[in-house]
């Protein structure tokens, strides 16, 4: 076999125990290789291969029901840690967590500008890792409460509709800290914890506006990761003239002073009480839901945000009548997006490790600050 022929294999063989180990924690070499379906010294050879890269630890022994005691093989604290951070109109949260999902750390910040809380979440989650010695920082998954644009991770403003974080460049805040930073919306984020359920809707309703497409296990973000920016989208407006989904608020009343974000406190307080204001929104919202039937056909479509439920079930009676209804659900909670950007964190680091680790075994050991990983293309 060439010598490309037997990395290649040894790759493949590692990224097996890998695997098998950032799932099911730790494992005997016996149970080891049972479950990477790998004889036993394959299984050995691969783990002193990874011992000695550093991705690999035996930690004591434990005692099984008879006979010796058996040693233990776990990931090492050097396969490092990932950051996840929500950032929001309110302030900027983030946890940190390992391979496995685990939360080891977590933080919050309201004060100053967004780019500040930001750098200041992350340090302040990282300082804990630091004394616990779980480095490195492998990756880090950012949720922005605006539009995205997916080449630069720069939030974008577009016309007449709410820019709520404001000019943010989240990649550029934690280059000190992490070389690989994916940046996307808070809509996307949530509907990533939606990719085991086919193909699906989402809408956002709350002081912005947004929705999502998830298709074939993965969130279509489109050329410039603006896909699911529906503020433009043409509806009924309240007297049956169409007009962009967003002025659907200023004709109601329902804008925040100055701005072009939803008012959501005015908009449950009228619609408690005024049947035609919650009929009018649900007409347009409506509207919303046809668009993404036609243009990408999910098999149900989940409305979600702060007013989303005072406005479900008229929605779901307008839909109902159109030519092409579909199951409209409220189904997500408020913590989807916390979810769904941990969970692509998670999913980033052992992408990282099973990949950019796994390649590097044989040639040099595994460094402190992996190089840049560019997001895949919808």
């Amino acid at each position: 076999m060439t010598d490309t022929g037997s990395h290649l294999v040894r790759a493949s063989t590692d990224r097996r125990v890998l695997t098998v180990l950032a799932h099911e924690r730790e494992a005997t070499r016996a149970s080891l290789a049972e479950s990477a379906g790998l004889s036993r010294p394959t299984a050995a050879t691969s783990v002193s291969r990874l011992v000695a890269a550093g991705l690999v630890e035996e930690t004591g022994e434990r005692t099984s029901g008879r006979g010796r005691s058996t040693a233990i093989v776990r990931l090492a604290p050097q396969v490092g840690v990932a950051l996840a951070l929500v950032v929001a109109p309110v302030g900027v949260s983030g946890v940190v967590v390992d391979i496995h999902g685990d939360e080891i750390a977590r933080a919050r910040s309201v004060d100053g500008p967004h780019e500040q809380r930001l750098t200041r979440v992350a340090k302040a989650v990282l300082a804990r890792v630091s004394r616990d010695g779980l480095v490195p920082v492998r990756c880090a998954a950012v949720s922005v409460a605006d539009p995205v644009d997916r080449h630069t991770g720069r939030a974008v403003q577009l016309p007449d509709e709410p820019f709520l974080v404001g000019e943010l460049d989240a990649r550029a805040a934690l280059a000190d800290l992490c070389d690989d930073v994916i940046v996307d919306n808070d809509v996307n984020w949530a509907a990533n914890t939606l990719v085991e359920e086919g193909c699906v809707g989402l809408i956002h309703l709350g002081e912005g506006l947004g929705a999502a497409i998830v298709e074939d296990g993965r969130v279509l973000r489109g050329g410039r990761g603006l896909a699911g920016e529906i503020g433009h989208i043409v509806v009924p407006g309240p007297d049956g003239t169409a007009i962009p989904f967003t002025e659907v608020f200023a004709r109601l009343g329902l804008r925040q002073p100055g701005s072009s974000a939803v008012d959501v406190e005015r908009l449950l307080e009228v619609t408690a009480s005024d049947d035609s204001v919650r009929q009018a929104l649900a007409v347009a919202v409506s509207a919303v839901v046809a668009s993404l039937v036609g243009w990408a056909d999910p098999s149900k479509v989940v409305v979600t945000g702060p007013w989303a439920k005072q406005v479900a079930a008229a929605v779901r009676a307008e839909v109902a009548r159109s030519a092409r209804p579909v199951d409209v659900v409220t189904a997500l909670d408020d913590d989807a997006t916390a979810r769904g950007v941990r969970l692509a964190a998670v999913e980033r680091l052992q992408a990282t490790v099973l990949g950019v680790a796994v390649s590097n075994l044989g040639r040099e050991q595994v460094g402190a600050r992996p190089g840049r990983i560019e997001p895949a293309t919808s």
